[in-house]
């Protein structure tokens, strides 16, 4: 699924064994997806659901397979040999308003209203401007604080308790790194399907 967003149309199908199906391309679809992910849910279905709200495929290992590519745009990011265990860069949760008002004050779009594809949204969202507020909680959450003075350190870590993201991890993240951990999230939920492991809970 290798494409251009410039020259070819945004993909409306998936393959899944040679055969195409229709996915939900809307961006609250790829929200939902993150945000199940990022709370660790295990049951596969619910992850599929809000990509194929009226029937699943048969093949549901290839459905999460198919779903990866999907949800990287059709690219995915290279492996890291050295995983790290690190606080996430944003949370679609947390940072819900920001990326609303963002979308509004940068590109006049109404998240509310719009059915955004989402290749479109997540092209929107991390090409958005330095000084968005999106942007800013993302540096000051990853900045790395060696050598500052210690006023601008305090500052800094009175912003972080503000837009705190709440986990059981520890250290910062790149949206890249941020990404390759949601497709190892997604990878270890296809191989326990093809396993026969647990898809209900």
């Amino acid at each position: 699924m290798q494409m251009n967003v410039l020259t070819d149309t945004l993909p409306k199908t998936v393959d899944i064994n040679g055969h195409k199906y229709p996915i939900n391309t809307d961006f609250r679809a790829g929200v939902t997806f993150e945000l199940l992910m990022s709370a660790n849910e295990r049951n596969i279905f619910k992850l599929l659901a809000p990509y194929f709200p009226d029937k699943f495929p048969e093949d549901i290992a290839g459905a999460m397979r198919a779903v990866e590519l999907f949800y990287c745009c059709g690219k995915l990011p290279e492996k890291d040999d050295k995983p790290k265990k690190n606080k996430v860069a944003y949370s679609f949760e947390v940072d819900s308003e920001a990326i609303f008002a963002d979308f509004w004050q940068y590109y006049n779009i109404d998240l509310s209203q719009e059915g955004l594809h989402w290749w479109t949204f997540r092209a929107l969202l991390y090409g958005l401007p330095d000084k968005s507020e999106f942007k800013q909680r993302i540096y000051y959450r990853t900045c790395d604080m060696k050598g500052l003075p210690k006023k601008e350190r305090e500052r800094i870590m009175k912003i972080r308790s503000q837009i705190e993201i709440k986990n059981n991890c520890t250290g910062k993240v790149t949206l890249e790194e941020r990404n390759a951990k949601m497709l190892e999230y997604m990878a270890k939920r296809r191989e326990e399907t093809k396993k026969g492991g647990t898809v209900n809970g």
